[in-house]
């Protein structure tokens, strides 16, 4: 993998991925490095979800995480699934499934952001 230089920490996608399993959905996402910063607020999007950035481009992606230590791919392999059945759904209805990887220590989902705004209907 190329040495990035970057003028902030981030996560970087760690070695051995010839034999990892690592499965790009979207053929014009590439990416080597996020900014992640699980300790803002703002990128807590709840349980094992966080908002990252990609590096260098700075897009905001979804990363969804499991914990590699105490669980297996199975989690994350069955939500691809499901994501993978809703695939004429992406980016009208539910956000795109962009890359399944391992990432540093986790299991990984990445997905498209969406921004939401709240609906102002009353009921």
């Amino acid at each position: 993998m190329q040495d990035y230089q970057f003028p902030y920490q981030g996560v970087q996608i760690l070695g051995d991925y010839d034999q990892a399993e690592c499965i790009h959905y979207d053929d014009a996402f590439n990416y080597k490095a996020f900014q992640f910063l699980p300790s803002l607020s703002e990128n807590n999007l709840g349980p094992k979800t966080w908002i990252a950035t990609t590096l260098p481009v700075k897009s905001k992606v979804v990363l969804k995480l499991w914990d590699a230590w105490n669980f297996d791919e199975e989690d994350r392999n069955r939500e691809a699934s499901v994501y993978l059945q809703l695939r004429s759904l992406w980016g009208k209805r539910v956000p795109s499934l962009l890359v399944k990887s391992p990432l540093e220590f986790f299991h990984a989902l990445i997905f498209q952001h969406i921004m939401v705004q709240a609906s102002q209907r009353s009921f």
